[in-house]
């Protein structure tokens, strides 16, 4: 038997109006169906809608990825040419250099590697000067023998032979110097060589300057400083060469840097000036040590074996000719010590501070 006919026979056997309510509770029942069918269905395509956007965006996603790889193929290549360019262009990375300048250390020539290095500077200093003796400063001038050769007697505006005069002014190049200094091989090895315009100072006796050349008294060229240093790490220096030894602060200061436009007198008549020797040096943050042995104070450009001693036999020595060949002492040491309780070291590369700088101390002996 078919099992549909059980129901179809209970309703048909039932009154009709049972079957009419029946009949309306089926209905209602599929009606909620559909409706629940209906909203599965809205549900799914909502669904649907969603999946198809994230899959249109990954879709784009995809294609930006494979035109960020394409662009980034490209690049690649490029840059592979170019360097396959410049490694057959040898001739020209070898030459290539570094040039600029420097606000504290002049213009400068640098290979890229920063192992070689030139730097240049300069100095000039142009003044007017003038010197006013009294009668009897300039009678005791020309009359002492030791103050000159042949000196003469008259107090005038126009001495004789050798004699000073009363008044004297004009302008002068007081420094001309030309700075090359650097480093080689590594910036450990430094090297430094000053020359320097040495001015006529018997333009009276003796006119035309740098015209003159040869002859007593005429400008000229020389070297005033000519230096290798090498730093041995940890603050530790040895310097060799010809250059100022360590004594009297105002004289080892640049002359570029002093509070006035010459030197004291006490430094004239006392500092060492440029010596030829060895010299090891050391500082910290606070603490500067330097010890140098020489061949004696004033002997700049000095030979070491001539012995020979121009002028000291004659009744009246030159001022010019004393010291030739080998000076006055064969070697000698010279010294100095410093402590900075406070300051920098580079407040005290001038011999006086400027308005604004913070504090500084040093001690020196």
């Amino acid at each position: 038997m078919h099992p549909a006919l059980p129901i179809l026979t209970a309703i048909l056997a039932a009154p009709i109006d049972d079957r009419i309510a029946q009949m309306e509770r089926e209905l209602d029942i599929l009606r909620q169906q559909n409706e629940s069918l209906s909203a599965g269905l809205d549900e799914m395509r909502r669904i649907n809608k969603s999946l198809q956007s994230s899959v249109d965006q990954l879709q784009v996603q995809q294609n930006d990825k494979w035109l960020s790889q394409e662009r980034a193929a490209e690049i690649q290549k490029t840059v592979e040419g170019v360097l396959k360019d410049a490694e057959t262009r040898t001739s020209l990375k070898e030459a290539t250099t570094l040039t600029g300048y420097h606000p504290d250390r002049g213009f400068f020539i640098a290979t890229p590697d920063g192992n070689f290095k030139l730097n240049l500077g300069g100095q000039l200093q142009f003044r007017y000067a003038a010197n006013f003796y009294s009668s009897n400063d300039v009678n005791i001038l020309n009359a002492n023998p030791g103050a000159g050769a042949v000196r003469g007697t008259a107090a005038s505006s126009t001495p004789g032979a050798g004699g000073y005069k009363k008044n004297a002014y004009g302008f002068e190049v007081r420094r001309m110097k030309l700075d090359f200094f650097g480093h080689v091989v590594d910036p450990s090895w430094q090297y430094r060589v000053v020359l320097i315009y040495v001015q006529n100072q018997n333009a009276i006796s003796t006119p035309g300057g740098n015209n003159n050349s040869g002859s007593a008294g005429s400008s000229t060229m020389g070297m005033e400083e000519a230096m290798v240093i090498k730093d041995l790490g940890e603050g530790m220096t040895l310097s060799i060469g010809q250059f100022k030894s360590p004594f009297l602060r105002e004289e080892i200061t640049s002359s570029r840097r002093q509070l006035a436009v010459e030197r004291s007198l006490v430094d004239q008549m006392f500092s060492t000036k440029f010596t030829q020797g060895v010299q090891f040096g050391w500082r910290d943050e606070q603490v500067v040590l330097e010890a140098m042995v020489n061949d004696g104070g004033s002997n700049a450009n000095t030979g070491a074996v001539s012995g020979f001693n121009n002028g000291t036999n004659a009744p009246v020595v030159p001022i010019g000719n004393q010291n030739n060949g080998v000076g006055a002492a064969q070697w000698a040491v010279t010294a100095h010590a410093g402590w900075m309780p406070f300051g920098d070291w580079k407040e005290f590369n001038d011999l006086n501070s400027y308005v604004g700088n913070k504090d500084g101390l040093l001690l020196e002996a």
